[in-house]
């Protein structure tokens, strides 16, 4: 199994939600799984040898309660109206799914390759994905 690095799935140093839950800053294993969240995009992947979290986690194990990796079946969609200007790549919010996301988000998820998304939900639904063993789930922006 390859390793997925998860670090950017995660809340960046000096956010106010970090106050509350500082583990957020980095993965954090809740039974099975490893977990990483910056809020609006939560991953998981099966934990292998990381030891059990000790800090304070949000109870993100009923979040992916619903998820439904046999739907993922839909390959993540390119970006569309990209610009690049002086070496810096400029993403805008994408489409995915019915469902706006901003472009920092799709390429967090693009960058994982291979990914299947989940197409069903109206435009409010979060987006489930999947890329191998990394299972996703992604709330849209607010319009």
């Amino acid at each position: 199994m390859r390793k997925i690095n998860l670090a950017p799935f995660c809340m960046p140093k000096g956010d106010q939600a970090l106050d509350r839950y500082p583990t957020l800053s980095k993965p954090f294993r809740v039974g099975a799984w490893l977990y990483a969240t910056d809020g609006r995009i939560a991953v998981r992947v099966p934990a292998l040898n990381e030891s059990q979290s000790a800090e304070k986690v949000p109870k993100i194990k009923e979040f992916f309660g619903d998820f439904a990796a046999a739907s993922c079946v839909e390959p993540w969609p390119s970006a569309r109206d990209t610009s690049l200007a002086d070496g810096v790549l400029t993403i805008p919010r994408q489409t995915v799914g019915g469902r706006l996301i901003g472009g920092e988000y799709w390429f967090c998820v693009a960058m994982l390759g291979r990914v299947r998304f989940n197409p069903g939900g109206g435009p409010d639904d979060p987006i489930q994905f999947i890329a191998g063993p990394l299972q996703g789930i992604l709330c849209p922006r607010e319009k």
